[in-house]
């Protein structure tokens, strides 16, 4: 992957934290809703459910938005995460192509299992080139200036 340059460990990092942002507030504004939601069909039962299950809930929803948020968007033709987007880089295949969905979803897993084990799949991009953690050299992925 020469014809680019790759992202630097700061943007890298920047982006990481506004998708952050971005899918806490997802979460919670989607909890907010189902809320108001129950409220309004006129029983508290849903409402009790909700707040019963409050870790869980939030918990699986967090879940299910940052598989669909770190899957969908690379595979799109933005190839990149908002907080990506917003800081001018993208995500690209050995070959420079945009993701396929397929390849996007292994490389939410391979970072998943990144995380699982210590976070070490995240510690080597100090000591690999161009920066890449794990993830990144399973799925023969690259994350590049646009």
């Amino acid at each position: 992957m020469n014809r680019n340059k790759c992202a630097s460990l700061f943007k890298r990092f920047m982006s990481y934290f506004i998708d952050m942002l971005i899918i806490i507030t997802l979460t919670f504004l989607l909890y907010f809703i189902i809320q108001m939601f129950s409220l309004f069909i006129g029983t508290l039962n849903g409402l009790d459910f909700v707040r019963r299950y409050y870790y869980y809930f939030i918990f699986g929803e967090f879940i299910l938005i940052n598989i669909i948020y770190f899957t969908v968007l690379p595979s799109t033709s933005f190839s990149s995460t908002f907080g990506q987007l917003l800081l001018g880089i993208k995500q690209v295949d050995k070959n420079g192509e945009r993701l396929t969905y397929g390849k996007s979803l292994l490389k939410f897993l391979a970072a998943f299992l990144s995380k699982i084990i210590i976070y070490i799949g995240y510690i080597i991009v100090f000591f690999t080139e161009n920066n890449r953690p794990l993830h990144e050299i399973i799925t023969k992925t690259y994350l590049i200036e646009r």
